[in-house]
């Protein structure tokens, strides 16, 4: 979601090793064989179930982080008034 929006080179680069910590922990968590294999897995390799299952997951927590926020403003403008 941050990727859309127009990011100084910092955000951008925030982004990233944020993108690449998640990589790399779905790899570890995930990949085919992991204890097994010594090789590095890529994101690639992963199977397409884990990462739909991910990408569900990952919407519905960004819903709730919305509902959260327009909760929040919601109980804060009620105190103002």
């Amino acid at each position: 979601m941050a990727e859309k929006c127009d990011t100084n080179s910092q955000q951008k680069f925030t982004i990233y090793r944020a993108k690449r910590f998640i990589e790399n922990y779905l790899v570890n968590k995930f990949g085919k064989n992991s204890k097994e294999s010594n090789n590095k897995q890529t994101f690639h390799d992963l199977d397409v179930t884990i990462v739909i299952t991910f990408e569900s997951l990952y919407a519905k927590l960004n819903k709730e982080i919305e509902k959260s926020a327009n909760d929040h403003i919601e109980f804060w403008s009620h105190l103002d008034s």
